[in-house]
């Protein structure tokens, strides 16, 4: 049965939905690339009001936003948690100063590598 040229239920749920999810997730602050890049797809791919996500791949892109929003959701709260050391617990405060700053090595292998913070004070 062909409704308005679509087959009649063809699995899978639309590719905007994911397009959704994406954006909720950069509205976060998390990179929405690295889900793009677990389905193997692009957002124009997702874009094309044709395209149906395999349910196995809705189920993956799912996992994978409930898993960074539960995340998130820990961190916003501070009810992740404690990552321990060998000398005892981190304090949840610093993990901003972990998502927030990258080490950028040094060209020469005798000079120090640089730290840089993506924090805004």
């Amino acid at each position: 049965m062909v409704v308005s040229g679509r087959t009649w239920f063809t699995p899978g749920i639309p590719g905007i939905y994911v397009v959704l999810l994406c954006d909720v997730l950069r509205d976060l602050g998390h990179d929405p690339a690295a889900l793009l890049k677990t389905l193997g797809l692009k957002r124009e791919q997702l874009l094309d009001p044709e395209y149906r996500l395999p349910l196995e791949q809705a189920d993956a892109a799912a996992d994978f936003c409930c898993a960074a929003l539960e995340y998130h959701h820990k961190v916003r709260t501070g009810t992740l948690e404690a990552w321990a050391t060998r000398t005892g617990p981190l304090c949840m405060k610093q993990l901003p100063l972990f998502f927030a700053s990258a080490r950028i090595a040094s060209k020469e292998s005798s000079e120090k590598d640089e730290s840089k913070s993506f924090l805004a004070y």
